[in-house]
C-alpha cells in the first residue's frame, strides 16, 4: 500500500525493473528522469491521472511503462 515514491528514488542508478503495482501511488517524482538504466516500469492498478501518465513517459522515454 506505497502512497508515495521518495525523491531518493534517484539513488537507485543500477535498477533496470520495477514494479509498483497496485498500490495507491498517483504522482512519481521527477528525479525518476536519473535512473538511466531503467527499462521496465510497472504502475499498473494505481490512481494516476492521464496528463500524469503522460508526463511520466517523457521523463522516461527509453523506458516500457505499463499503467
Amino acid at each position: 500500500h506505497i502512497t508515495a515514491v521518495s525523491p531518493k528514488i534517484k539513488g537507485l542508478k543500477n535498477i533496470v525493473s520495477m514494479n509498483l503495482a497496485h498500490n495507491n501511488i498517483k504522482d512519481i517524482p521527477v528525479e525518476i528522469k536519473q535512473l538511466k538504466n531503467l527499462k521496465t516500469l510497472i504502475l499498473t492498478g494505481n490512481p494516476i491521472e492521464k496528463s500524469t501518465i503522460e508526463y511520466i513517459k517523457t521523463l522516461l522515454p527509453e523506458t516500457q511503462i505499463y499503467f
